[in-house]
């Protein structure tokens, strides 16, 4: 029986007193105590917790209060009431399962993709790629963030990773209203070049092992794959991309 209690959670001195209770008539705290060898007061905390899941009841109708051990079916009861919880748990992990083995892939730069949604997740994002150890290479969106947060987020941390002295280049299309657009994203640390007529309504963003793929609308995106071979394949397209667009 001992595993069974303890399975619910119950410490030595817990399941000690509860097998007193079941072979005594009802007891007193002070005789409980004196038969366990346990001060009153922590005897006191041992009874409140058993009374307080069942395991123990009170018999207040006599002049001092004497405590006896519930019917042992009560146990039975306890554990299909945890082991529904458990399951209940365990639903709840699975669902998160997928994204908790992703972080841990991409922590190691092993293959993983973690996908998120809204202003944590966009910032998350915006701060990894200031501990890039290569150059940062982008596919600019047309689209911004509509969120005024969101847009003063994305601002902050440009300014941010120009500190940090990160190389970025960014590759917008020709139409784009080109000397404006150059000269705002160099104050923000980007070297821009132009190229096709069709806009980006989507950002791709290459550093690392990574490729982060960001879209603005109708709500704010994320998707990061770490995979050195993939990310090695769009620094290639990026490049060959770059030599070719104008300045």
């Amino acid at each position: 029986m001992n595993d069974v209690l303890a399975e619910l959670g119950l410490q030595e001195k817990e399941i000690n007193l509860y097998k007193l209770l079941l072979k005594k008539d009802l007891l007193t705290a002070a005789e409980i105590a004196k038969e366990l060898e346990e001060s009153r007061t922590n005897t006191y905390m041992l009874l409140d917790d058993l009374v307080a899941i069942g395991l123990v009841i009170e018999d207040e109708i006599q002049p001092v209060k004497r405590f006896g051990a519930a019917d042992p079916k009560v146990i039975d009861g306890l554990l299909a009431t945890k082991q529904r919880a458990i399951a209940a748990q365990r639903q709840g992990f699975q669902l998160e399962l997928d994204d908790l083995r992703s972080q841990y892939r991409l922590a190691r730069n092993q293959p993983g993709v973690v996908s998120g949604e809204g202003l944590a997740s966009f910032d998350a994002s915006l701060q990894a790629c200031m501990q890039a150890k290569t150059p940062i290479l982008i596919f600019g969106s047309d689209d911004a963030p509509q969120n005024p947060e969101a847009y003063g987020l994305l601002k902050k941390r440009l300014y941010e990773r120009k500190r940090q002295g990160v190389e970025t280049k960014i590759l917008f299309h020709i139409d784009n209203g080109r000397e404006g657009v150059a000269a705002k994203f160099k104050n923000r640390g980007h070297e821009a070049r132009f190229i096709g007529d069709k806009p980006f309504t989507g950002e791709v963003v290459i550093y690392d092992y990574t490729v982060l793929f960001t879209t603005y609308m109708p709500v704010l995106v994320n998707t990061t794959i770490t995979d050195p071979r993939l990310a090695d394949t769009m620094r290639t397209v990026f490049s060959l991309l770059w030599k070719n667009a104008e300045v």
